[in-house]
């Protein structure tokens, strides 16, 4: 994987449209944009390992060629107050890309109790 260091407080960059088969992700950063970032810093992750940065940190890695599958999750935390809106539209949608189905989504609590009685499948741990 790679990243660019510092990207983080750069704010919303423009996305556009990716258009292949093989990709997981329907909207990269602008080719034109990211090329007038610093150049991206490489940091290997081995078979199994994590990485774990802010989402806004531009990064990517080239296309997965092995016959090994690759996977990403994503974790979101958010303050036990906020509502989780489920019937809002990410941006990735609202551009043409992918549908994310957030309808029977659980939210898991992390510690403390739900304070926003309009989330609904709290899950406490």
């Amino acid at each position: 994987m790679r990243y660019v260091p510092g990207s983080h407080k750069l704010g919303y960059m423009t996305h556009v449209p990716l258009e292949r088969e093989d990709s997981a992700i329907s909207f990269v950063l602008d080719p034109e944009l990211l090329a007038k970032l610093p150049s991206p810093v490489a940091c290997d992750i081995p078979a199994g390992g994590v990485s774990l940065h802010d989402p806004v940190v531009v990064h990517g890695s080239e296309v997965n060629r092995s016959s090994r599958r690759r996977a990403g999750v994503a974790i979101h935390y958010m303050p036990s107050r906020c509502w989780f809106r489920r019937d809002i539209q990410t941006l990735g949608e609202r551009l043409g890309g992918i549908k994310l189905d957030y309808a029977d989504r659980p939210l898991v609590l992390v510690r403390g109790d739900c304070e926003n009685l309009n989330n609904q499948h709290v899950i406490k741990l």
